[in-house]
């Protein structure tokens, strides 16, 4: 069975080897570094937990996927912000970004947060593709990376779908 949990503070570690899994098998498609980031400290681990809502996709007790909102920089017309959304391969396309965007959902809900964006690297059309089919559309042009110069990602948007 498949369920998203949200990770706590003793699970730093869950989130520090899934993480690095998503920076290993698509290090193309990420914002980060992964040669920085393993070398993060149990309280750097703790500091990244704590500032953004990170999620795990379990099967059984298997992490196989990863997903974090953020409110802190809700800017750009919207009230939350997802990143870092990545599920092994060999369990893509049998619906599990539904289920991830179902919890997404109900966080925005539980947080009164209506629009919801995310960055994708404009060259990274299944994930575009993937996105829109659940809703985001792009919004505008691409913008210029704060985090990786030289390099320009997409904002997509969505409103909330009402239940």
């Amino acid at each position: 069975m498949f369920i998203v949990e949200r990770i706590n503070s003793q699970q730093w570690q869950l989130l520090k080897d899934l993480r690095l899994a998503a920076l290993t098998e698509s290090p193309d498609w990420f914002a980060g570094d992964f040669e920085v980031e393993s070398r993060r400290s149990q309280e750097e681990w703790l500091e990244v937990l704590n500032q953004d809502y990170w999620f795990a996709l379990l099967e059984d007790e298997k992490a196989i996927g990863l997903m974090a909102i953020s409110d802190r920089e809700a800017g750009r017309g919207t009230d939350c912000w997802l990143f870092s959304c990545w599920v092994d391969p060999s369990y893509r396309r049998q619906g599990l970004l539904h289920l991830l965007m179902d919890r997404f959902d109900q966080e925005c809900r539980s947080k009164g947060w209506q629009v919801q964006g995310l960055g994708v690297w404009p060259n990274n059309l299944v994930a575009i593709e993937a996105y829109e089919r659940i809703g985001f559309e792009k919004s505008g042009e691409p913008k210029p990376s704060r985090i990786k110069p030289g390099q320009s990602y997409q904002l997509m948007r969505r409103t909330l779908p009402i239940i």
